[in-house]
This record gives structure tokens, sequence and C-alpha cells, in this order.
């Protein structure tokens, strides 16, 4: 059996698409219309329950046994439904790095209208606050872990966290 066919692991639904008119054999196997579109209802099936939460082994076991989505009548092979979770993870990831994109924008504006608030106001600690987490938000200031270094003389155990005599360390 031939993989999917690429345009399953697309992440626009619209390319994912293939016309009416679509010739039911072309390069690299045989499918038609209406079994493509069939793994496509299948595969938006899988996505739903990933997205709900139901684990990936969880998942595999029901495309094993079969009969648990409406689109799949039979079980698979293990090799078709670990292709049919490459296809949803592919769908995913990609999904996944451009709602961060449009959640940092919606952000921004929100942050924004705070410091702009918070200036007018004349609270200079929280206009510095939202300036900070913009700073966070974007990734410009990254945060640097201490630097840790451990020496032995003589028997004698020295280990330097890297803090100065400025800094504080809380119990907490």
């Amino acid at each position: 059996m031939p993989g999917l066919d690429k345009r399953h692991y697309l992440p626009n639904p619209e390319d994912r698409k293939i016309p009416e008119r679509f010739h039911p054999i072309y390069k690299g196997g045989t499918i038609n219309k209406k079994e493509f579109d069939r793994i496509e209802d299948l595969l938006q099936e899988i996505t739903c329950d990933v997205t709900n939460g139901i684990p990936f082994s969880d998942i595999m076991i029901k495309l094993k046994q079969g009969g648990h989505y409406e689109n799949q009548p039979k079980p698979v092979s293990y090799q078709t439904a670990e292709r049919y979770l490459d296809a949803v993870k592919s769908r995913l990831s990609l999904d996944r790095n451009r709602d961060i994109e449009q959640v940092k924008d919606a952000l921004y504006s929100q942050y924004l209208n705070l410091y702009r608030e918070s200036m007018e106001n004349g609270n200079h600690m929280l206009a510095k606050q939202v300036l900070d987490s913009l700073v966070k938000l974007y990734g410009i200031d990254k945060p640097t872990a201490p630097q840790t270094a451990i020496q032995v003389n003589d028997g004698k155990v020295e280990i330097r966290f890297g803090l100065n005599s400025e800094d504080k360390i809380s119990d907490s």
C-alpha cells in the first residue's frame, strides 16, 4: 500500500482538497476522490481526538481495532495507523506555529493598551512591568542562567553559583 497523499499533511484545509474531476490514477499509487475524502474525514476525527487530549497510544489502539471512527469501518495495520498519526501531528505542529503568532499579535495590542493606560494614570511601575512582559513575549531578552563552577583544591570543595554579592537568595 502506498503512503498517504502528501496533501493530507498540509496544515491548511483548503490546500488538502482535490478537484471534483480528479483522475483516479496518479503517480505513487491509485486513489480516487471518494477514498481521499474518506481518509481526510478520518484524519479530521483523529485530530479532534488529539485536541481533546486522548493519548496517541489510545488512538493507535482504536485504529488497529477498527469501527471506533465513522470513516474507518475495518481495522488498519500498525504502519497505516502510524502514517495517520504522523499526518495529524504534522497538521497540528504547523497550525500551532501559526496560532502562536496570532496570540502574540493579540497580546501585543493588549499590552500596548495597558501600557498607554498606566502611563496616563501615572503608574510607572505597571508600565515598566508591561514593557518587561513585552520583552519576554518577543524573546528579546533571553533569561540567563547563573554559571555554576565547582572547584576541588586540597580536599576542599568549592561551589560557585555565579551570583554576585548584591543578588539575594530566597528560601521560597
